[in-house]
């Protein structure tokens, strides 16, 4: 996830609001997540997570889910846990573009374009069609 994040911050996305003092168009979250019977040992893994992460930025846009991950997965078209999967997103829910494996230039050329659009309508780009 990590790459696909360094190409949006790359392409000017705002990596956190931290230090601005008016609200951001887009922003960049990495979601991690992970079954729900890993909630016994949470503070375990949120703890080495952050030890691992260390960077403020990264951190304050991470945000780690315990759910059924099927679910999540199907909620959101995501075939597989084997790629990681690039998504953007409006405030609504709606799904502009999205993208997965390795952001090789030509696949997360939609995604980082759509981040830039005014709204749903005019980002039609599906990084997985190209």
């Amino acid at each position: 996830m990590d790459l696909w994040i360094e190409r949006a911050v790359a392409a000017g996305v705002p990596a956190t609001t931290r230090g601005r003092e008016q609200p951001i168009p887009v922003g960049v979250v990495e979601v991690p997540a992970l079954s729900t019977q890993w909630r016994l040992v949470r503070r375990f893994i949120d703890g080495g997570m952050t030890a691992s992460i260390g960077n403020p930025d990264v951190l304050a846009r991470t945000i780690t889910v315990y759910t059924d991950v099927r679910a999540f997965r199907r909620s959101l078209a995501i075939p597989s846990s084997e790629d990681v999967w690039a998504l953007v997103v409006t405030r609504d829910g709606s799904t502009i573009a999205r993208g997965h494996g390795d952001p090789a230039d030509t696949a997360s050329d939609p995604v980082a374009t759509a981040q830039f659009r005014e709204g749903p309508a005019d980002a039609t780009a599906d990084a997985d069609s190209q």
